[in-house]
């Protein structure tokens, strides 16, 4: 996580490319939650990850200072977080300084995409679309494209 908070510090005080963000960011937000729930179920169970992200993201705060797009991107982390379990939503108020402006997004799952778009093949763009959103369940739509180009 503090690689990629890295990454992206060190894009945005280089004036980087928009898309580059933009998948810093995506990374950021799809898979670093995801990768964390993995790690809570093995010898890492015993690590108080709101801890851990307090750390990592005060070391940032000084990197990023209070930008909006730093406070936006974190929002989305810790909502991701949330969502996926690593910590609970209360939490997030506590490490984001601030009331986050929206609660967390449901946590999809590979079955309930399929069922909600169907067999249908005309929906497969729409689908698709769904792995490019930084909202944490690019996963779920990957696991479900994968699905539907099996059907």
């Amino acid at each position: 996580m503090i690689g990629v908070l890295d990454l992206l510090n060190a894009t945005v005080s280089r004036d980087g490319d928009a898309e580059l963000l933009y998948r810093i960011r995506w990374f950021l937000v799809n898979k670093i939650p995801v990768l964390i729930r993995s790690w809570s179920a093995t010898a890492f169970a015993s690590l108080n990850f709101e801890f851990v992200l307090s750390q990592a993201l005060a070391r940032h705060d000084m990197d990023f200072g209070s930008t909006t797009d730093f406070l936006d991107v974190r929002q989305e982390f810790l909502l991701a977080c949330a969502m996926h379990g690593v910590i609970p939503e209360e939490s997030i108020e506590r490490l984001h300084g601030q009331p986050p402006a929206r609660g967390s997004s449901s946590r999809l799952s590979k079955e309930g995409i399929i069922m909600s778009y169907g067999n249908d093949v005309h929906k497969f763009s729409s689908l698709l679309s769904g792995t490019e959103r930084p909202d944490g369940n690019a996963v779920a739509f990957v696991h479900a494209v994968a699905h539907v180009s099996v059907i």
